[in-house]
């Protein structure tokens, strides 16, 4: 079988539309969310995270998110995104920026970039690439089109994030609510599977790429841990010194009350509590493990309830690399 006949074609066209630039993915791809505006907006990172920001460029019009699973998947992050640039480029677009893990910013890069929430879209902090990419419109007077890929793998599989912005994401869009029907209910066998089906932490943290730290408390503002022992803190520590290849970021999370950077400075200092103690209590080396913090800019609840708020105030391991 040759590589073309492998491959299925992703993209839906409706007649009344026009045709969306049709980019094939390997035979085994399953789409695992899709998100669409009919009319929306886009900052597309057109550069590195530096000095704590990131050029992108903003963009308007009809915006489609679709996200897709390889499972099994032995190709490397380059391998996948190699075939779609071409695509890309063969169609008319411009390549207007591409990168690799810390050539993008790593941690940073990812939190500030707009991607679909894992288990639908995994990012493994060590081994991702981003690439942005825009057409120029046939007259010159219609917007131009931009799509950004985003390419990364867990242990068993391969994700792929395609964003659309233009008349192709308008073709997509319409086809978005059927697609999420269809993938809804696998989506969520795929979630159960990860958190009840393998009971263990490791195949928790390795099967989703990251854990909630459950057991941790913080009260509303605080950063101290409450208690000397967490059960969570001691299985971790066993994960770690049985696999001394293995790095994980712990990410500090807040709720809503206060500002973005109050709280950013807050999440990271309870990340930072968190990391002290497996460094002095567990003597984990500190090349294994490290402190970042993103606020409220990722809930798992409502910040409009108590309940949502605490459920928020959390921090989760988060497997970076493998070495």
């Amino acid at each position: 079988m040759t590589r073309g006949a492998f491959f299925a074609v992703i993209g839906v066209a409706l007649p009344t539309m026009a045709a969306a630039t049709a980019l094939n993915l390997p035979g085994t791809a399953s789409q695992t969310a899709a998100r669409a505006a009919v009319l929306g907006s886009y900052a597309m990172p057109v550069g590195p995270w530096r000095a704590g920001t990131i050029p992108t460029l903003s963009t308007e019009g009809p915006v489609t998110r679709r996200a897709y699973r390889l499972p099994g998947s032995d190709r490397n992050t380059l391998e996948m995104l190699t075939p779609l640039r071409a695509q890309l480029e063969q169609e008319g677009y411009e390549i207007l920026f591409q990168c690799k893990t810390r050539d993008c910013g790593g941690f940073d890069f990812r939190f500030q970039t707009e991607i679909l929430p894992d288990p639908e879209m995994h990012v493994d902090l060590g081994d991702f690439r981003f690439l942005a990419a825009r057409k120029p419109a046939a007259d010159g007077a219609a917007p131009a089109e931009v799509v950004s890929l985003m390419v990364s793998k867990s242990r068993g599989a391969g994700y792929i994030q395609i964003t659309r912005v233009g008349a192709s994401a308008s073709a997509d869009a319409s086809s978005d609510t059927r697609a999420l029907k269809s993938t809804k209910t696998r989506v969520e066998l795929d979630r159960d599977t990860q958190t009840a089906g393998d009971s263990s932490f490791s195949r928790q943290l390795e099967g989703a790429g990251r854990l909630v730290l459950g057991d941790l408390d913080f009260a509303s503002g605080a950063t101290d841990l409450a208690r000397d022992d967490y059960d969570t803190l001691s299985t971790l520590a066993t994960y770690l010194k049985a696999h001394p290849d293995r790095q994980v970021v712990l990410v500090g999370h807040t709720d809503a009350q206060g500002s973005l950077s109050g709280n950013v400075e807050i999440s990271r200092q309870r990340a930072q509590a968190v990391v002290d103690r497996m460094l002095t209590k567990y003597a984990i080396p500190e090349a294994q493990i490290r402190a970042e913090g993103i606020g409220f800019l990722a809930p798992r609840a409502s910040n409009l309830t108590p309940d949502g708020r605490t459920r928020n105030r959390r921090v989760e391991a988060v497997l970076s690399s493998i070495e």
